[in-house]
């Protein structure tokens, strides 16, 4: 399994060059998944321990792609629905919608594409 190394700026900056290029053809927001099943025999950029990384990667996952819909989307505007980490997630989100595993039903749907 390769991963992407959150704890790299250079990796973010290209990472992030990605979701630029996705925005730049019309996409108007993003849904993070996974991050958090990550791997153990690893050595991250910082030098973060790996088995520590379980949560921290998920958050610095989710951090990067909603720091590039900010930039492009503006404060407020940017929409990311994010599965990984949701319990850590959520201190991201203070200005920005961002879903986190609603209902299946009408009005968990509805919350996905109607800012509060």
């Amino acid at each position: 399994m390769d991963i992407v190394d959150f704890t790299n700026p250079v990796a973010r900056q290209w990472y992030g060059d990605k979701l630029r290029a996705l925005l730049d053809m019309g996409a108007g927001c993003f849904k993070s998944d996974f991050g958090e099943r990550i791997p153990t025999d690893v050595v991250y950029w910082d030098g973060s321990d790996p088995a520590k990384m379980h949560n921290y990667y998920s958050y610095l996952y989710n951090k990067t792609v909603l720091d590039v819909l900010r930039e492009r989307r503006g404060e407020g505007e940017a929409v990311l629905f994010s599965r990984s980490a949701d319990h850590l997630f959520t201190s991201l989100c203070s200005d920005t919608h961002c879903g986190s595993r609603p209902s299946s039903d009408k009005i968990g749907v509805h919350s996905l594409l109607v800012r509060p």
